[in-house]
């Protein structure tokens, strides 16, 4: 028996021919966006776990820097330097540094016999002298007449005496100028100082300035 399609009948079959090309165009075309949309995902996770990695390295160097913050310490360094004073330095400096933040050597002094890669102690005082003012027997130490402020611990005769110290001496004292150790020198020349604390009766010389120098001297 010989089937025969008609004409309506083909028109279905190609319809639905159609419509399955259609569907299945369809489904490709959707798998194909959801596969993008994972990969830009993946790819957005990536950049985000890469930011937080970076940040992650930032802030662990941030901290190693951190950790690596260098104290200061306080020191005083008079003679022979331009402009004599306290220093806020770093404690890993050494005595060059210091002698350069204090605007360098003048010409007099002798800087060939003092180490300039000496390390800073805290609260110390680094005198620079002049040249010809050294003995044969003090040269080449590390430093000439290094005081610690710590003035308990350390002896009675590393005091400057205020009642016999030279000009020098006393200009070489935290705050004291020339025309301060001549006033000095002309009082003890009348009247002898009793105790440290009769300085506050020279002109120019107060309660804070005193404080300053009251660990380096002495009156008898």
């Amino acid at each position: 028996m010989k089937v025969e399609f008609n004409v309506d009948s083909k028109k279905i079959i190609v319809f639905f021919f159609i419509l399955f090309v259609f569907v299945l165009g369809l489904y490709l075309r959707t798998n194909n966006k959801e596969y993008l949309l994972l990969d830009a995902s993946n790819k957005n996770n990536i950049t985000d776990e890469e930011k937080n990695k970076d940040n992650n390295n930032y802030n662990i160097d941030e901290i190693i820097v951190e950790s690596k913050e260098i104290n200061k310490i306080i020191i005083y360094i008079s003679g022979e330097v331009k402009n004599p004073g306290v220093v806020e330095i770093e404690e890993d400096k050494r005595l060059k540094d210091a002698i350069e933040e204090v605007g360098g050597f003048l010409d007099e002094a002798d800087t060939k016999n003092i180490n300039l890669a000496m390390k800073l102690e805290d609260e110390g005082h680094y005198i620079i002298p002049k040249i010809g003012e050294l003995k044969t027997d003090t040269k080449n130490e590390a430093i000439v007449n290094t005081i610690d402020k710590k003035a308990n611990n350390k002896s009675k005769s590393n005091l400057i005496n205020i009642n016999n110290a030279s000009k020098q001496e006393l200009i070489e004292l935290p705050g004291i100028g020339e025309v301060t150790a001549n006033k000095i020198i002309d009082f003890r020349s009348k009247n002898k100082f009793s105790n440290v604390n009769d300085l506050l009766m020279i002109d120019g010389i107060g309660e804070k300035k005193l404080e300053k120098i009251k660990a380096f001297i002495r009156c008898n």
